[in-house]
C-alpha cells in the first residue's frame, strides 16, 4: 500500500465506505482519530479492529509497517480515544495521563558504528509501533496545547471527525464532501421533497 495522505478512502477497497480507512484530516494524528467512523452515532464503526488494519493505516500514512499484536492494538486504541476526548474538550485526567505516558516515552535515536574499513556510519534503529505511537503522541500534544484556528469538527451530527480546514475562506463544514457532505445534501434534498 502506498502513502494515501489526502485521500478520504482506500483506493480499490471492497469494504463499505464507512469501514474504509481515511487519510484526509490534515495530519497523521487526526487520521488516527478518524479510525472510528460515525463516532457520535449509536453504532460507531471501528476501522482498525485488527492488527493488520492498523498496519494498513500506518503504511497509508507513510509510516513503516511494523509488527502489531492484539495487546499493542488495544494500547493504540486507548491512546486514540484519550486523544480524541482531549481535543474534543471532554478529556479527563486519566486521558491526559495516557497521552502524557505515550508522548514522554523515549524514542531511540541513531547510533554511530565503526565499519570494517575504519569509517564511521550512522545507523537508524529499527522502527517499532511504540516509537511510532510515541512520535504521534508528541505531535498530538503540540496540536492539543495550541489548537490551530483551522481545527474543526464535522457538522454531520453522527460523525464527530476532527480535521484541519485548509479550504479557501475556511468554510468547510464536513470532514469529507464524499462522505458526510453528500449524506447531508441528500438528507436535505429528501426533507425538502417530503415537505412539498
Amino acid at each position: 500500500m502506498e502513502t494515501l495522505i489526502g485521500l478520504d478512502r482506500e483506493p480499490g477497497s471492497t469494504l463499505p465506505l464507512l469501514q474504509q480507512l481515511r487519510f484526509d484530516t490534515g495530519s497523521p494524528v487526526l487520521n488516527l482519530l478518524s479510525t472510528v467512523g460515525r463516532r457520535r452515532s449509536s453504532a460507531p464503526i471501528e476501522r482498525t479492529g485488527t492488527p493488520g488494519r492498523l498496519q494498513d493505516w500506518l503504511v497509508g500514512n507513510g509510516l513503516p509497517s511494523v509488527p502489531v499484536g492484539a495487546e499493542q492494538l488495544s494500547a493504540v486504541m486507548e491512546l486514540r480515544e484519550a486523544a480524541y476526548r482531549l481535543l474534543a474538550g471532554d478529556g479527563t485526567e486519566a486521558d491526559l495521563a495516557i497521552a502524557c505516558t505515550w508522548s514522554s516515552r523515549p524514542i531511540p535515536g541513531p547510533s554511530l558504528r565503526r565499519q570494517p574499513d575504519g569509517t564511521l556510519r550512522l545507523e537508524q534503529p529499527p522502527p517499532s509501533l511504540e516509537s511510532l505511537m510515541s512520535q504521534l503522541a508528541r505531535d498530538f500534544a503540540e496540536l492539543a496545547a495550541e489548537p490551530p484556528e483551522q481545527l474543526r469538527v464535522c457538522d454531520f451530527p453522527e460523525c464527530g471527525t476532527l480535521y484541519l480546514d485548509t479550504s479557501r475562506g475556511r468554510r468547510r463544514r464536513w470532514c469529507s464532501m464524499g462522505r458526510c457532505g453528500n449524506i447531508a445534501k441528500v438528507t436535505r434534498f429528501r426533507a425538502s421533497h417530503e415537505e412539498s
